[in-house]
């Protein structure tokens, strides 16, 4: 943030925080009596230092002289008179207008400003002031000016990207401005990752207009993330999230389950039958049409699951099996591939789903093939290695 309050002895140099183009002659913009006023020519400047593209300017209004002056606060300053560029916030005082113009690689001339927005208020009543503070902010491609907090102007423009804070004057006439500051504008994140879990960074963070934020979700020993939410929007069990282009508010919230005991429940809706192995150990699974299997799987254990598939409920397994399915058995494995997946991600529903599809294509088309082999006695395996728990591969 940047701040001046022009509380220092009168002159025409505004000091080493700030950078003046002159338009006419040297310092054209000066203090006196602990405020900023126009000096001796039109000019601009801006506060050195580094800010973030969304950024916001606001001052106090302290007086105004009668006539149509253009004194005002900018944003997005840069360049040097003569090819400098702005957004700048200009207040009439006897015409009662707040107008919004925008300076590219301009001089501080008319035929050089652009006029955005021209609106009327009431700045002057018997020469009081009906007011007191004015701010202009700069998001993304939207510039809006205020009046005592109420905004007063909103345009999209896209022709300034960046720059930095700054003041503007133009005209013989003065408004008097004091405490002035400039400041990249921050957006709030809000991590929340209720119990049996972590998100890091905790609590609120802010982040500069247009910055980015990376969490990190961390599940406590034996726990799982079960789902993430980014703005009450799931998008999965992930183990990380990266805001960028940060523009606006934003939460970050997380549930978590125990690992152990998780049940994968697997309806198995083929029309023959057949059997399932885990890891190659017994007993072999075996089920009828409409059965159900029921594991429960260990964190981070990798289970090999082979299923096989018969028109005869006792079908053994022969030799001479081939290495590789057939073409007409490839759609098969990307349906169990589906349910790999959703087995990593731990959707069981979403698990249980593809399963469906996959047992029932394959076992359609495991009889579709074996019915041209004589002794329909033919066996085939798909194999496939689950991750279950730990980090995603």
């Amino acid at each position: 943030m940047a701040v001046d309050d022009f509380n220092r002895a009168d002159s025409n140099d505004l000091g080493v925080n700030w950078t003046e183009s002159d338009y006419s002659t040297p310092n054209s913009l000066r203090i006196l009596n602990n405020r900023l006023r126009m000096g001796e020519a039109n000019g601009i400047a801006h506060y050195n230092g580094t800010f973030a593209d969304d950024q916001y300017v606001e001052a106090t209004v302290t007086g105004m002289q009668f006539g149509d002056g253009q004194t005002g606060i900018a944003v997005r300053v840069s360049g040097s008179q003569g090819g400098f560029s702005a957004y700048a916030a200009i207040l009439w005082p006897v015409s009662g207008r707040v107008r919004l113009y925008k300076y590219v690689s301009a001089w501080i001339v008319a035929d050089a400003q652009v006029e955005l927005a021209n609106v009327p208020y009431t700045l002057l009543t018997d020469g009081v002031l009906q007011f007191s503070t004015v701010k202009i902010a700069a998001i993304g491609a939207t510039i809006k000016v205020y009046i005592d907090s109420v905004e007063v102007i909103s345009v999209s423009d896209n022709s300034i990207a960046s720059g930095n804070p700054g003041l503007i004057a133009r005209s013989s006439y003065w408004v008097e401005l004091d405490d002035w500051t400039g400041q990249s504008l921050s957006y709030d994140i809000t991590a929340d990752a209720v119990t049996n879990g972590s998100i890091t960074p905790a609590g609120v963070t802010s982040v500069v207009g247009g910055g980015s934020q990376m969490y990190a979700i961390t599940p406590d020993s034996g726990y799982g993330i079960f789902d993430v939410l980014i703005d009450s929007v799931s998008v999965g069990a992930v183990s990380s999230y990266n805001f960028t282009n940060v523009a606006e508010a934003h939460t970050i919230s997380a549930t978590f389950g125990p690992l152990m005991g998780q049940r994968a429940l697997l309806k198995i809706r083929p029309e023959n039958c057949g059997h399932i192995t885990i890891n190659d150990n017994s007993p072999q699974y075996w089920f009828q049409h409409g059965d159900n299997i029921v594991i429960e799987p260990v964190p981070d254990a990798v289970y090999a699951l082979k299923l096989y598939v018969s028109d005869f409920p006792d079908a053994a397994l022969t030799t001479g099996e081939p290495d590789s399915l057939p073409d007409e058995f490839h759609s098969c494995i990307v349906d169990f591939a589906c349910y790999a997946l959703s087995m990593k991600l731990k959707k069981w529903k979403q698990a249980a789903k593809y399963y469906n599809i996959y047992v029932k294509n394959l076992t359609q088309r495991r009889k579709d093939y074996i019915d041209r082999k004589a002794e329909k006695r033919a066996i085939h395996q798909i194999p496939n290695n689950i991750k279950y728990g730990g980090t995603r591969q």
